[in-house]
């Protein structure tokens, strides 16, 4: 019992570092984000229906490189835009992808919260997309 009163409060501190780093798994846990990997991505975009594929990182990343067809909606505008891609996209299932994956899990739980219904977040992300090989616009 004295070890927890004399570190209790690094664990607390602990706690809050872990909740912080993986605080976008867990909202994607808790909201029901779904996670597909670039090679069923690549399949279900060479559908008849494929999914929106929404791009959220910035503009200038974006125009280095992006996947044909992604259309973009940087992280800090999905909340203002999600009513117009509603309107426009209706619900067609979403596949949310960023450079790493990880900012991708914030924008697939906004699309989420937002009410849209089948929503992924694509893992690893484009560096994982350009690592297996698949096309991409440079």
């Amino acid at each position: 019992m004295s070890w927890l009163q004399e570190n209790g409060a690094s664990m607390f501190f602990m706690l809050l570092f872990v909740l912080f780093v993986f605080r976008g798994q867990i909202m994607a846990r808790i909201f029901g984000v779904g996670q597909i990997t670039v090679h069923d991505l690549s399949k279900k975009l060479a559908t008849k229906s494929p999914p929106l594929l929404v791009d959220v990182r910035t503009p200038p990343e974006y125009n280095q490189v992006h996947i044909k067809g992604s259309l973009l909606v940087p992280l800090g505008e999905v909340g203002s835009r999600l009513a117009d891609l509603r309107k426009h996209h209706g619900d067609r299932e979403i596949a949310v992808i960023c450079r790493t994956g990880n900012r991708s899990i914030n924008g697939a739980v906004s699309f989420k919260r937002a009410g849209f219904e089948v929503v992924h977040n694509v893992v690893g992300g484009l560096i994982h997309w350009e690592g297996q090989g698949y096309q991409v616009i440079k």
